[in-house]
């Protein structure tokens, strides 16, 4: 039985990524919408309903714009911290779990270690994964390479990192939306820092 790993979707459009073990699949994120998520499952002759859970990383919408209609329509448990539970506000998801921050979760094989990355959302989460075939390093809108996630890298086989963004860049754009403005150069301030 062979671990596969399969980004599915990265970027601001929506992020999420498949892992799977023998009868075990894990979805990190659901960024992109229930149905778009679930087409390229099929497309993968994954069956959504074979998915046995959600790892949620931070609240932020293109993490986690499907993972609510998705865990509803299939009963897929979700776990995240309560710092992320609490920004997301989501609570109508049947099966919901707190992960603690440096603490083993047990998925059917897939060893789940969540740590914190820098990011402008609360708690945001990467994860590193004990696999039967080595150790995975995950981590999405990574800024700041921080000496934990330095570590929590060490001696992995495989690493997934997503760093859409450079500091300097987005303090240069103009077409940034008004909402959006004060988070990104607040952010980009402190990496500055």
């Amino acid at each position: 039985m062979a671990v596969e790993l399969t980004v599915l979707g990265s970027g601001s459009a929506g992020n999420a990524t498949l892992l799977s073990y023998a009868d075990t699949n894990v979805l990190i994120d659901v960024g992109l919408s229930c149905r778009e998520v679930s087409r390229r499952l099929e497309r993968m002759n994954v069956n959504p309903e074979s998915i046995s859970a959600i790892m949620i990383t931070h609240a932020h919408g293109d993490h986690t714009r499907g993972a609510r209609v998705f865990a509803r329509r299939h009963g897929v448990p979700v776990y995240t911290t309560s710092g992320v539970w609490d920004e997301w506000g989501v609570t109508d998801i049947p099966t919901a779990y707190s992960l603690n921050l440096d603490t083993l979760v047990d998925l059917s094989g897939l060893r789940f270690m969540p740590f914190e990355i820098s990011h402008d959302a609360s708690e945001t989460l990467g994860f590193r994964i004990v696999t039967p075939e080595g150790i995975i390093g995950y981590a999405t809108d990574v800024g700041v390479m921080t000496s934990n996630l330095i570590a929590s890298f060490r001696d992995c086989t495989v690493l997934v990192v997503e760093s859409n963004h450079a500091t300097e860049l987005l303090l240069s754009l103009i077409h940034i939306s008004e909402p959006t403005r004060p988070r990104l150069i607040s952010y980009a301030v402190f990496c500055l820092k």
